[in-house]
């Protein structure tokens, strides 16, 4: 049969390009494809039964080598405030353009632009493909990194190595004299112990005036839900302007505990070498297929290239 048969015979929706191919593997995990006898068909040679299923590889375990990497660095400095950008530079596996841009999302999508034919310049306007294109690429690669980080630092703390407390580090642009240059460099601030406190009292305050858990705030769905977070979206840009910042993002206090001092690690070059594979993978399996449906697929593999270092002959 046809592909797009296939698909209607599944109930799955059919693909184009390189979103296509990557369905077609997918599928293969579960029948025996037959694509060499009969040009442009699909022939099902079999349906495999569940002991059968030719799954694809885990995307590679990261916890032990986040724990390798993170703990030898807490060694010496016992504690640290990082947000997520600070915490993959001391994990030191993306690329710092990368992190410029996924975590203070610096707009370089114009470099990324097309000369359109005249007669749909009215139409098509790729400066705006391009800056929508890669501010898509930087929220859902980004969603996934953090989520592995998230769950390292989750069963770091819940095996007692680590402990984690939530902070925010405060963040201002300002225009300084550089070389001659004017340049415009960001200042971070780290909340201090006075300020961190006037913080958790300010959650504790939306806590008691809307009966919620902030920690549900912003995934919970409810008009309760929807009030108590504008309202706490006001008093945090209150917050931030009072401590004469402009913005903010959260940042964790990770410090390690005696139990963490005396935990046996790998060797951490190995694992960064390993860590750096298992994301790459990662992101590749979880992310290019849904990018490639919502972007040009040029546009797509150069920012795999520019951003991530990842080829086109790696996806």
């Amino acid at each position: 049969m046809t592909y797009p048969a296939l698909c209607k015979l599944i109930s799955e929706d059919a693909k184009s390009g390189k979103a296509r191919e990557l369905h077609i593997k997918k599928l293969s995990q579960y029948i025996n494809i037959d694509r060499e006898s009969a040009p442009r068909k699909l022939i099902v040679r079999e349906v495999y039964l569940p002991e059968n299923f030719k799954l694809q590889k885990p995307r590679g375990k990261t916890y032990p080598h986040i724990k390798n990497i993170l703990l030898e660095s807490l060694q010496d400095r016992k504690s640290r405030n990082v947000t997520t950008a600070d915490l993959l530079r001391v994990l030191d596996v993306v690329p710092e353009k990368y992190i410029v841009g996924a975590y203070m999302l610096d707009d370089e999508s114009l470099k990324y632009t097309w000369k359109t034919k005249k007669q749909f310049r009215e139409y098509i306007s790729p400066e705006a493909i391009a800056a929508e294109s890669l501010f898509t690429f930087f929220m859902v690669t980004r969603s996934v990194i953090n989520e592995i980080l998230r769950s390292s630092l989750r069963q770091l703390h819940s095996k007692g190595l680590i402990n984690v407390e939530n902070s925010l580090c405060l963040i201002r642009h300002e225009t300084q004299l550089l070389d001659g240059m004017k340049r415009t460099i960001t200042k971070k601030h780290f909340l201090t112990e006075k300020e961190r406190e006037d913080y958790l009292q300010l959650q504790k305050l939306i806590e008691r005036r809307y009966q919620v858990d902030i920690k549900k705030l912003f995934y919970a769905k409810s008009n309760t839900m929807d009030e108590a977070r504008d309202d706490f979206q006001e008093e945090m840009e209150e917050f931030v302007a009072a401590c004469e910042y402009e913005t903010y993002v959260t940042s964790n206090i990770i410090t390690i505990t005696e139990l963490g001092l005396t935990e046996k690690l790998g060797n951490s070059e190995e694992s960064r070498n390993m860590l750096k594979i298992a994301i790459d993978t990662t992101i590749i399996n979880r992310c290019y297929s849904e990018l490639a449906l919502a972007m040009p697929t040029e546009l797509l593999e150069r920012f795999f290239v520019d951003y991530l270092n990842i080829h086109r002959s790696s996806i």
